[in-house]
């Protein structure tokens, strides 16, 4: 597989979705099933699209570190935070996913 990223950022991915992983079943559970208010459910939207936006960012640099090119690490970061606008901010996501 051909890959514009170096290991370090995959490990860094990986880690960074399995301390996710971490923190929604196992953190969170132990709180217990509770009604969310708007401003718990805002707090936990914000924290996870800071995370979203402080990965584009090292992904960008990283790409231009390995490769030189600001250009492809421009390109590359624009495809990555595409998909995830599309992916969870799209009313067309549940709807679709739900079929």
């Amino acid at each position: 597989m051909e890959t514009v990223a170096p290991l370090w950022l995959w490990v860094t991915f990986v880690a960074i979705v399995l301390a996710s992983l971490f923190v929604d079943f196992v953190v969170l559970k132990k709180q217990g099933a509770h009604d969310i208010g708007v401003k718990e459910a805002l707090n936990w939207s914000l924290i996870w699209i800071a995370l979203s936006f402080l990965f584009n960012g090292l992904f960008w640099w990283a790409i231009k570190d390995t490769t030189g090119s600001v250009e492809l690490a421009n390109t590359k970061s624009l495809e990555f935070l595409t998909g995830y606008l599309i992916e969870n901010h799209s009313p067309w996501t549940t709807s679709l996913s739900s079929c």
